[in-house]
């Protein structure tokens, strides 16, 4: 037997193998155990794919008067769906009791419907049919019907009522400085 020589390990492949093990262990605890099901990793698979495909969609066929607009528009479907994993999280142990590896799959299947999800229009009753499939799939994997709706409005709800702040403010600051012009 022949012992290779070691490579030395420079800065740069320790700082790529140091970043690449932190991004496995949180998404490992994030997701951990249901990545290793056979059963929520096609929801996944086709829950992930149908939001990038949306996301590619939404930044390239719009239709904003310029791509900067069309693309930070775009680059919201991934960070609300990353926002709505989270609550699931935090709200789930709390009010409703269902596993995680429920949880999971239902948050990835309700990604399907952001598919089409190109103008503000589309965006919406994209959002709505999100919710719809995320109850249905609870409801089929063993979720009570009040529990599975339950959930479902605390994860959408949070987003509808943080998106209606935001846009709130938005506006009175803009109605202020046309009330009160400085």
């Amino acid at each position: 037997m022949v012992a290779r020589p070691q490579r030395p390990r420079t800065d740069l492949t320790a700082l790529t193998h140091g970043v690449f093990a932190r991004w496995r262990r949180a998404l490992d605890a994030l997701l951990h155990p249901t990545v290793r099901t056979v059963r929520t990793a096609p929801a996944l698979t086709c829950g992930l794919a149908a939001l990038a495909a949306g996301t590619l969609a939404a930044g390239t066929l719009s239709g904003a008067p310029d791509p900067v607009t069309a693309w930070r528009a775009a680059l919201g479907l991934p960070l609300w769906a990353a926002v709505r994993l989270v609550v699931f999280r935090i709200v789930s142990p709390g009010t409703v009791r269902v596993p995680r590896g429920v949880m999971v799959e239902a948050w990835a299947w309700s990604l399907l419907p952001f598919v089409v999800a190109v103008g503000p229009w589309l965006h919406a009753a994209a959002f709505v049919a999100s919710a719809g499939v995320c109850a249905l799939v609870l409801r089929r994997r063993g979720a009570g019907p009040r529990e599975a709706v339950t959930l479902t409005a605390w994860v959408y709800g949070f987003q509808v009522a943080a998106v209606a702040t935001v846009w709130l403010a938005r506006n009175v600051v803009l109605a202020g400085r046309i009330i009160l012009p400085a």
